[in-house]
C-alpha cells in the first residue's frame, strides 16, 4: 500500500512534490504531496503510514466532513478555521477519537489528549490510553449481592452527572482547551433465553441515560416477562435464532457506520463468536449486567478528546474561549 502511494498516481492526481527513494533498501523516501485526490479513490480510503500527503478539494464544509468521515478509520482529525460556528459544526459531526482545532494533529500528551480512535482505529470498547476508563478494561465486574432496578437507575443518574454527561478539561491551560467528553454510541442488545428481566430493563435504562440508540435481537425462547418487556421497550426489535443473528452480524447487517457494538444479555452464543471473529470492528460485550452506573454506562458511549487552540499569535481568542466553555457545559 505504501509503495503504491509513493510511486503511483490515480486518475486525476498529480504531484505537487514527487517523493524520491533515497537509498537501496527502499525504506528511506523523501516526502511527497499529491493533488487532485478523488473521493472514493485508493489514496482517499486507504490508511497509508508513510511520508506522502494527499489534497482533496471540497466545495464546502459539509462535503469536507463527508470526505473525512468516509474512511473506515477514525483515530485523529483536525480543522483550521477562525469561525467558531464552523468549528462547532465540525466537532458535532466528525467521527474521530482525537479532534484537533487550529493546531497540529500529532504529539498527543497523555491526560491532555488521551489517545484512542473510533471505527477501525480501535478494538473493543476503545477506552482511551490515559483516559478515566482505560484500566477498567483489565478487569471484570459483577454484583456481589441482590440486583435492584431502582438502585441501578439512581446510580446511572449519579454517574451521568459526575462523569458520562460532563465534558471535562483537567489541564486548566489558558492558551489551549483539552476537553474529554463522551458521545452516544449505537448498540445492539442480544437478548438470549438466559437473560433476566433485570438484565433487559437495566440495560435499556443505561442506554437511555446517555441517549444511545439501541436495537434488540431477541432469541425465540426468552421468558414470557422478557417478551412483554421487549414489546413495551419502544425500540426496534426482531426475533431470531442464534444462527440467524450470527449470520446478520457476519454480513454487517447490524453495523452503524463502521462495525457494530453488541451487548450480550444472558448466555454468550458460540455462533456469534464464529461470525464476529473475522471482523475486529465488531465489539462484543459479554459481561454480567451490573447495578453500577460507572460500569454499565461505558458500554453505550465512545470517548473523544478535543484539543483546541485558544489564541492567535499569542492573543487570546474570545470566540474560542466561549466555544470551549460551551463544550464543557
Amino acid at each position: 500500500k505504501l509503495r503504491r502511494a509513493l510511486t503511483t498516481l490515480e486518475p486525476g492526481e498529480s504531484w505537487l512534490l514527487e517523493p524520491k527513494q533515497l537509498d537501496d533498501s527502499g525504506r528511506l523516501w523523501s516526502p511527497g504531496i499529491k493533488d487532485g485526490v478523488k473521493p472514493g479513490s485508493f489514496f482517499h480510503l486507504t490508511e497509508v503510514f508513510g511520508p506522502v500527503l494527499g489534497l482533496m478539494h471540497a466545495k464546502d464544509l459539509d462535503e469536507a466532513i463527508e470526505f473525512q468521515n468516509a474512511v473506515d478509520f477514525g483515530l485523529t482529525g483536525g480543522i483550521y478555521s477562525l469561525d467558531p460556528e464552523e468549528v462547532a459544526t465540525w466537532l458535532d459531526r466528525v467521527e474521530v477519537g482525537n479532534a484537533y482545532v487550529n493546531r497540529g494533529i500529532t504529539g498527543a500528551i497523555v491526560r491532555r489528549q488521551s489517545f484512542g480512535g473510533w471505527k477501525q482505529s480501535s478494538v473493543g470498547l476503545g477506552s482511551k490510553a490515559g483516559g478515566p476508563n482505560y484500566l477498567m478494561l483489565f478487569g471484570h465486574y459483577a454484583d456481589a449481592g441482590n440486583q435492584d432496578l431502582e438502585a441501578a437507575k439512581a446510580d446511572d443518574k449519579r454517574w451521568f452527572e459526575a462523569e458520562f454527561g460532563a465534558a471535562k478539561d483537567h489541564t486548566g491551560l489558558r492558551a489551549e482547551a483539552n476537553i474529554f467528553r463522551y458521545r452516544p454510541r449505537p448498540v445492539t442488545l442480544r437478548v438470549t433465553a438466559e437473560a433476566s428481566l433485570f438484565d433487559l430493563e437495566r440495560s435499556l435504562h443505561a442506554a437511555a441515560t446517555v441517549d444511545s440508540p439501541v436495537q434488540l435481537s431477541v432469541a425465540e425462547d426468552v421468558p414470557a416477562e422478557v417478551k412483554i418487556a421487549v414489546t413495551n421497550a419502544g425500540v426496534p426489535a426482531r426475533t431470531e435464532t442464534a444462527a440467524e443473528f450470527a449470520e446478520m452480524v457476519g454480513q454487517g447487517r447490524y453495523d452503524d457506520t463502521v462495525g457494530a457494538r453488541i451487548r450480550v444479555l444472558g448466555r454468550f452464543e458460540d455462533e456469534l463468536l464464529a461470525a464476529a471473529a473475522p471482523r475486529p470492528e465488531v465489539a462484543i460485550i459479554d459481561e454480567p449486567v451490573t447495578t453500577s452506573g460507572r460500569v454499565e454506562l461505558r458500554y453505550y458511549v465512545q470517548e473523544q478528546a478535543v484539543s483546541m487552540t485558544l489564541h492567535r499569535f499569542g492573543n487570546p481568542s474570545r470566540d474560542f474561549h466561549e466555544l470551549a466553555a460551551e463544550l464543557k457545559g
